[in-house]
C-alpha cells in the first residue's frame, strides 16, 4: 500500500497517475477546498481527508448546457465526483454540488457511484435534489442513453456501496438509484420538502437501500416522504432508526404509480405502502455488507 500527501496539487492529475496500478493507493488530501469536477476511474484507492475541512465541490445541473454538444447536462453528466472504480473507500471527506435548486436547475448530483465495494466512512454529501446516486441505471435508461453517456454509466454492473457515520443532505430523491446499499448510523436531512429515497432496484434484487440506526431531521417544517419507487421493484428497509426531528409525511410514503415496490420498516409504523419485516428477514439483509 502506497500513502500520497497531496500539497497544492490538482485530484484529478493526482488520480491520474495511479490508473494503472494494481497496489491499494492512499491520498490524503488537503484541508482545503477543491474546485474540481472529479472522475475516479481508479480501483483500489482510498482519499482521506481532513474533517470538515477538506471539500470537493463543483456546480453542474440538469438544466445547464453543456459545451460539448450543446444539450443539457441532464441528471447524469451533473455528478461532483463520479466513481467508475471498485474498492475506493472515501473517509472524513465533503462533497458538495452548489448549483442550488429550482425550476432552472433542476438535478445536480454530487456523488455518483457505479463501481462495485464503494465505502464512504465520517463524509459528508451536500445537494438538493438527487444528492447521491447509485448505479446501475435502470434498463431502460441504458439503452436510451446509449451514445450520449459515457459508456460505463451504461453497464448492467453489480454495485455495492456503504456508507458509515455520514451526513446526507438533500430534498427531492436525494438518494436514488439501483445499487444495493448499507447507511450505517447516518444523520440524514431534509433539506425542503421532497421525498428521502426513490430506488430502482430489478426484481429480485439482492438487497436494496438498508437504513440501519440512521438520524432523520428536517431542516424546516415541510413535510417529507420516506420514499417513493423510481422504478417497479424498488426496495428500501428504514431499521432500527429515529424519525423524532422529521416532519414526515401521514402516508411515509408514495407509490409514484408503481404496481410492484418493498418498503420495510422496523419496528412497524403503519403506512398502506409499508410492510412489517421480521427479525431473522433484518439479520440476512445485514448479513449481505457486514460479511464483506
Amino acid at each position: 500500500m502506497k500513502n500520497i500527501y497531496l500539497n497544492g496539487e490538482s485530484l484529478n492529475e493526482i488520480l491520474e497517475k495511479y490508473e494503472d496500478t494494481d497496489k491499494k493507493v492512499v491520498l490524503h488530501l488537503e484541508a482545503k477546498e477543491y474546485n474540481e469536477k472529479i472522475v475516479i476511474n481508479n480501483s483500489n484507492i482510498t482519499l482521506v481527508g481532513i474533517e470538515n475541512k477538506t471539500k470537493i465541490i463543483w456546480n453542474d445541473y440538469a438544466k445547464k448546457i453543456h459545451a460539448d454538444d450543446n444539450k443539457p447536462y441532464n441528471t447524469f453528466r451533473t455528478s461532483t465526483v463520479t466513481v467508475y472504480g471498485d474498492f475506493v473507500s472515501f473517509k472524513n471527506i465533503t462533497i458538495v454540488n452548489s448549483a442550488g435548486y429550482g425550476s432552472l436547475i433542476g438535478q445536480a448530483v454530487a456523488l455518483s457511484v457505479y463501481g462495485n465495494n464503494f465505502l464512504a466512512t465520517n463524509c459528508t454529501f451536500d445537494a438538493y435534489q438527487d444528492t447521491i446516486f447509485l448505479g446501475p441505471l435502470p434498463l431502460d435508461l441504458q439503452t436510451r442513453y446509449l451514445g450520449f453517456l459515457d459508456i460505463r454509466q451504461l453497464r448492467n454492473k453489480k454495485s455495492n456501496s456503504i456508507f458509515k457515520k455520514c451526513n446526507i443532505l438533500g430534498s427531492v430523491d436525494f438518494i436514488f438509484g439501483g445499487g444495493n446499499s448499507l447507511f450505517f448510523n447516518c444523520n440524514i436531512t431534509a433539506k425542503l420538502k421532497g421525498y428521502i429515497a426513490a430506488p430502482s432496484h430489478i426484481e429480485n434484487s439482492e438487497s436494496g437501500f438498508i437504513f440501519y440506526k440512521c438520524e432523520f431531521e428536517s431542516l424546516n417544517n415541510e413535510t417529507t416522504i420516506l420514499a417513493r419507487p423510481w422504478r417497479d421493484y424498488g426496495k428500501v428497509l428504514f431499521i432500527k432508526s429515529n424519525f423524532s426531528k422529521l416532519n414526515i409525511d401521514l402516508n411515509r410514503y408514495n407509490d409514484w404509480d408503481k404496481i410492484n415496490y418493498y418498503f420495510y420498516e422496523y419496528p412497524y409504523v403503519k403506512s398502506e405502502f409499508s410492510k412489517r419485516i421480521k427479525k431473522e428477514e433484518i439479520k440476512k439483509e445485514l448479513n449481505i455488507f457486514l460479511k464483506k
